[in-house]
């Protein structure tokens, strides 16, 4: 509406200009009345900066209106985003007959869980060989192999692809909720990109044979490699474990991800390290704001940064009011999607 009126105020100018040049044309020139003829009448000054503002005030406009087709293009992708993955998320878990794919565990090369010197990771890879072996029912193990009297060894296992299986503590991986995602869904990871897990039952990363196809289809150039902090739970490798993260529309945040794998327990699956909230401190999921309780209590939440590229810091949100960011206009989780509501999550209903 204010676009039209500002080009309906153009147009009026415009005719206004070329009326005065009419009625100039036809008043007798002085010059002409002694007989010099002279060249047809230009714009003056004041008409030129009359046209130069108009024209300016438009480009405006045009500018801010595209700005804004911009910003509605890239929300539709994100909340596209998060609908395809929040369905590739349930097809996993009825795939899997089991919770919903974690959001941290560790992958360790030589299988030896629960043994890593740093006591977290220790209690992490515990935790985490369980649920790998309800993924991959038929994964095996040293243990496994030592029953049969290492006959055949034990092979181990390439999680990251690189060709190599690394033994000891450097070999363990610790993966965040957003590189859970891309692994789980995806499967193997090979110059970038994801290409599904072996049928090999027993070896799933085996690079031989055939490989079967991945839940979700990544496109590769929204994969990357993200830089994650150390933590007490992730002490290996300073910029995160090498493997890939799904990024938003704009492309330098990835998609966030917690699980309530055991029921409530998101706690055992959280913080997430992403240092992108703008106070140096971790995201944590999403808690109700009327009862002790995690949205989706038994279910997964997905996140992504919102317009201003940062994300909040999680904890309690109510849905009816959007609060705590709906009256913090300058909240960094104000802006932010999530598949538990439609809009953003500062918004309220």
């Amino acid at each position: 509406m204010r676009f039209s009126r500002v080009r309906k105020s153009a147009e009026i100018a415009f005719r206004n200009v070329r009326r005065r040049r009419r009625v100039m044309r036809s008043m007798p020139c002085r010059s002409q009345s002694i007989g010099n003829p002279s060249s047809p009448r230009g714009f003056t000054l004041i008409e030129l900066l009359v046209v130069i503002t108009i024209i300016a005030v438009l480009v405006g406009l045009l500018t801010a209106a595209a700005q804004a087709t911009r910003q509605r293009m890239r929300e539709l992708q994100i909340r596209n985003d998060i609908s395809q993955l929040s369905t590739s998320v349930q097809s996993w878990k009825t795939k899997h007959e089991m919770p919903y794919l974690p959001s941290r565990i560790v992958l360790r090369e030589d299988g030896m869980y629960g043994t890593h010197a740093t006591s977290a990771v220790a209690t992490l890879e515990a935790q985490s060989i369980p649920v790998l072996k309800r993924i991959f029912p038929r994964l095996d193990t040293p243990q496994l192999a030592a029953a049969r009297g290492n006959n055949p060894p034990f092979l181990g296992h390439d999680w990251n692809q690189d060709g190599v299986i690394t033994a000891g503590d450097n070999g363990a991986f610790v993966l965040e909720g957003d590189q859970c995602l891309v692994f789980f869904l995806g499967g193997a990871q090979v110059n970038g990109a994801t290409v599904g897990f072996s049928t090999n039952k027993a070896y799933p990363m085996s690079a031989t044979g055939q490989r079967e196809p991945p839940v979700f289809e990544f496109p590769t150039s929204r994969l990357q490699f993200v830089a994650h902090p150390q933590s007490a739970t992730s002490p290996l490798f300073p910029n995160g474990a090498p493997f890939l993260s799904f990024m938003d529309a704009n492309r330098d945040r990835p998609y966030l991800y917690f699980s309530a794998r055991q029921g409530n327990d998101y706690t055992s699956d959280c913080p997430s390290s992403q240092q992108w909230t703008g106070v140096g401190t971790p995201v944590i999921p999403y808690s109700e704001a009327t009862v002790a309780r995690f949205i989706n209590r038994d279910g997964f939440q997905i996140i992504c940064a919102g317009a201003d590229r940062t994300f909040g810091t999680g904890g309690t949100w109510d849905a009816a009011t959007g609060a705590p960011y709906v009256n913090n206009t300058n909240s960094p989780g104000r802006d932010d999607f999530a598949n538990f509501h439609p809009l953003r999550l500062g918004a309220g209903q």
